[in-house]
């Protein structure tokens, strides 16, 4: 699969993914956000870790270093993305999830 299979994969299932929240009631469309912020929160360390290994694959294949501090995460980072997605968790109505900033959460570090 090359690169370009994984993130048009990656795009289908965030449409999926949206479509169904999008059938849900608002309440549990809020509920689902506000779990995705909450495994974020518990689960930084790994993601931070996980990050690294892919960081330093990308130093490998020679990524600019301006690329690779965008897609470095740190704890504050981290913290600013389980605020934004309680955030948007928290409006009065959310419609749905934003796929393409949860395709970003969850797969900068599987396309390297």
């Amino acid at each position: 699969m090359t690169i370009i299979d994984t993130v048009q994969h990656l795009g289908k299932q965030a449409k999926i993914a949206a479509n169904s929240m999008l059938a849900q009631p608002a309440v549990e469309r809020k509920n689902a956000l506000l779990a995705i912020a909450d495994s974020i929160e518990q689960h930084a360390d790994k993601i931070i870790a996980a990050n690294a290994i892919d960081l330093q694959h990308g130093r490998g294949n020679n990524l600019s270093p301006a690329l690779l501090d965008r897609l470095a995460l740190t704890q504050p980072r981290i913290d600013s993305m389980v605020v934004g997605v309680r955030q948007i968790g928290d409006l009065r109505s959310v419609k749905c999830a934003p796929p393409l900033v949860l395709l970003e959460l969850f797969t900068n570090h599987a396309l390297m």
